[in-house]
């Protein structure tokens, strides 16, 4: 989706995942409240790894063309380095398996090096 304008601009989902335009600071408050489970595009963990991918509302691009509206992180108990952005639903489900092998690898990688340090 490209960015309307600079300003930064508020929105929300409608019932098909659809990114819209709120009014005003208020309209987006009051939709992040009453929709927040609706915010979540999907969660799942990887052995001691949490995947989270959710709308954020508020665009987080600074430079780039596209509106940065979803996010996927990954998290430990330490750490929450893996992080990306994206515009729409359906890239985000995208972007949460990309995050799930990403993930999966990690896991495995730490798997070898117990493994390894056994041996």
């Amino acid at each position: 989706m490209t960015k309307p304008n600079p300003i930064p601009l508020y929105y929300k989902l409608d019932s098909n995942h659809e990114v819209v335009l709120c009014k005003s600071v208020l309209e987006w408050g009051e939709w992040m409240h009453q929709h927040s489970k609706d915010r979540i595009v999907k969660q799942d963990s990887v052995g001691p790894l949490w995947v989270s991918t959710v709308f954020l509302g508020l665009d987080h691009s600074i430079f780039a063309d596209r509106l940065q509206l979803f996010e996927t992180m990954i998290f430990d108990e330490f750490h929450d380095d893996y992080q990306t952005r994206c515009s729409t639903w359906d890239e985000a489900l995208t972007m949460h398996e990309t995050a799930m092998g990403v993930a999966r690898a990690l896991v495995e990688k730490a798997k070898d090096l117990v493994d390894g340090r056994r041996t």
